[in-house]
């Protein structure tokens, strides 16, 4: 039935100010490279959500949760922000029609307690740390590091688990 949860670990292009994000393999023993890409090819993060609506709905109506990464921190602030800002317009772009609707922006609801019938033919964002007060803020609907800027008060608990393969090993 095809994936239902795909991580993408973003990165941007460039340490300058005109890097867009893209998706590539993150290496933590690459970790001291500017742009902390560690290998030699990426793909263009538009591109990308491009495919993943080409084929995400193509056999069932079964809800897909994109995870993201962030791997911007290395960036100087504004770059950083332009990229993530990038980032959620593409997301805007591409999903447009399956994301959530505003009573799930800014983690408002937690996302575990919302009946699966209501997800289906949905896309949830999920973001680990990085986005609060960018323009990405408002389409994730669950983090498992960070609370949103704008919803102080949300009751969503920490309460996803986030463990690579290799940490559960």
């Amino acid at each position: 039935n095809g994936a239902r949860l795909i991580t993408l670990d973003i990165f941007s292009d460039s340490y300058c100010s005109s890097g867009k994000p893209v998706v590539s393999h993150h290496n933590p023993s690459k970790d001291y490279l500017y742009n902390r890409i560690s290998t030699f090819n990426y793909i263009d993060f538009d591109l990308c959500c491009q495919k993943i609506m080409e084929r995400a709905f193509s056999k069932n109506d079964d809800p897909l949760l994109i995870s993201l990464k962030l791997h911007l921190d290395k960036l100087p602030a504004k770059n950083k922000e332009n990229v993530i800002d990038q980032l959620a317009r593409t997301i805007i772009k591409r999903f447009k029609g399956k994301l959530l609707g505003s009573d799930y922006s800014y983690q408002r609801t937690i996302i575990g307690n919302v009946p699966i019938e209501d997800l289906f033919g949905k896309i949830i964002i999920l973001c680990d740390k990085g986005f609060p007060g960018t323009l990405l803020d408002e389409l994730v609907n669950y983090s498992w590091s960070e609370k949103s800027t704008i919803a102080k008060d949300s009751k969503a608990p920490f309460l996803m688990l986030h463990y690579t393969s290799t940490e559960l090993n």
